[in-house]
C-alpha cells in the first residue's frame, strides 16, 4: 500500500512538471521567456517546452503590480481597444476652457520584447502619451471653436503618437473621439 502511494505521488509530481513546462501559443500571440530572471527568447505559434523553475513567461505589467496577461501570460498581437483617459483628467484649451474628453485608442503590439522591457507600464504610458499630445495641441491652436479643433487634432493624432510608441513595440492604429463635455 505504501509503495502504491509513493508511486501515485511520483506520477502526479511528474505530471505537474510536464504541465508546467508545456506552453501552447496560439495564432496572433507570442510569449516572452525569461531564464533565471533575464530575457532569453520570444516564442511564436506552436507547442513549446520550457525548463520548469528556471524559465517562466513574462507579460505586460500594470502599475498595481499585477501582470496584464492576455490568454495566460501570452501577449496578443491582434488589435486591442482601450478607453482613455484612465484618470479623471481635464484638458484645457488656449482660452482656458475646461474640457472633459473621452476617446478610444486601438493599438497593436508589434514587438513583444519592447512592449515588456522598453516601457514599465504600457497602458499607462499610452494614456500619458496620447493625453499629453492632445493637451499640447489644444494649447497650440488659435481657433476658438474647440470641437472643430479637436476633429483636426484627432485626424493626425495616431501618426504623431506612433513616432514615440514605436520605441515601445506598439503601433497605434486609430484614435477615435467618443465624448466631449465642455
Amino acid at each position: 500500500m505504501f509503495c502504491f502511494l509513493v508511486c501515485l505521488i511520483s506520477v502526479l509530481c511528474l505530471l505537474c512538471l510536464i504541465l508546467k513546462s508545456l506552453v501552447i501559443v496560439n495564432d496572433e500571440e507570442e510569449a516572452v521567456i525569461e531564464r533565471i530572471g533575464q530575457f532569453d527568447r520570444v516564442i511564436g505559434k506552436g507547442v513549446h517546452f520550457i525548463l520548469p523553475f528556471f524559465e517562466n513567461l513574462r507579460g505586460i505589467e500594470d502599475r498595481l503590480g499585477h501582470s496584464r496577461f492576455f490568454n495566460n501570460r501570452k501577449i496578443s498581437l491582434s488589435s486591442q481597444k482601450i478607453l482613455f483617459p484612465k484618470d479623471n483628467r481635464f484638458f484645457y484649451s488656449k482660452n482656458n476652457e475646461q474640457l472633459k474628453i473621452e476617446f478610444e485608442v486601438v493599438y497593436r503590439i508589434t514587438d513583444p520584447y519592447k512592449a515588456v522591457y522598453e516601457v514599465t507600464y504600457l497602458v499607462d504610458a499610452l494614456n500619458q502619451l496620447v493625453c499629453g499630445v492632445i493637451q499640447k495641441r489644444l494649447l497650440d491652436t488659435n481657433q476658438s471653436e474647440t470641437s472643430v479643433v479637436l476633429k483636426d487634432i484627432f485626424k493626425t493624432l495616431a501618426d504623431v503618437c506612433n513616432e514615440y510608441s514605436v520605441n515601445w513595440g506598439v503601433k497605434i492604429e486609430n484614435i477615435k473621439l467618443l465624448n466631449l463635455i465642455k
